[in-house]
């Protein structure tokens, strides 16, 4: 999954540091990575899933809660729809020490993630399929914005600025019935059900928040 358009306030960032070092922590399959390169960024990818020799961009195989990086190294980092994968990262302090501590001075820290409506329709098909999978192990349910900033009100993590945006990357809906229908669910069930109800309607990923935050300081 991929982020179209992607926010002013992270192009105006990577335009600037387009020869500087950016950072796509937890890159999944490559896709953010590859949108950014097409901005003539210079992008690094990281996630525990090997991508090397098929991202298209330079790829360092590791865990993304214990990135095995250079600290003060990188201009921009991204962490995108990352934050499902671990539970209770967003108040985890020492994991975002840690993420901080790998930007260069001035560099720009920024999450985005999904937040499709739980309407009916292909984004409502997308927010139930992403309910569906946080069941899975090492998944864990959308976080919404207004948790997010609820959480960073306590936490180790000042919110600098923050928005919405429609996202209009595409998605593969047979991709997305292939999958769901690869577990074999039983007629009438929920993983079932919903991919004749996207195979109907098709899929669309709807809303995302993006918020570019900066290490709180404690006096």
């Amino acid at each position: 999954m991929s982020f179209d358009p992607l926010p002013a306030s992270l192009l105006t960032v990577l335009h600037r540091t387009r020869d500087g070092r950016i950072l796509d922590l937890g890159c999944a399959d490559g896709q953010l990575a590859r949108l950014l390169d097409a901005q003539g960024a210079q992008v690094v990818g990281l996630d525990r899933m090997n991508l090397s020799g098929e991202g298209g961009f330079p790829f360092v195989v590791g865990d993304a809660t214990r990135p095995p990086l250079r600290p003060a190294a990188w201009d921009l980092v991204i962490v995108a729809n990352l934050l499902r994968h671990l539970p209770g990262a967003a108040n985890d302090a020492e994991l975002w020490y840690s993420w901080f501590d790998l930007l260069a001075a001035g560099g720009a820290f920024f999450v985005l993630e999904d937040e499709p409506a739980a309407t009916a329709g292909p984004a409502g098909h997308y927010s139930r399929l992403q309910a569906l999978l946080a069941g899975l192990p090492g998944r864990g349910p959308l976080l919404p914005l207004a948790d997010f900033r609820r959480l960073c009100r306590r936490g180790a993590v000042r919110i600098a600025e923050d928005g919405w945006a429609a996202n209009r990357y595409p998605m593969d809906a047979g991709a997305v019935v292939e999958m769901l229908a690869s577990g074999k669910p039983p007629p009438g069930s929920e993983a079932a059900i919903l991919a004749a109800d996207i195979a109907r309607d098709g899929i669309a990923a709807g809303h995302y928040w993006w918020a570019r935050v900066e290490r709180r300081q404690v006096s």
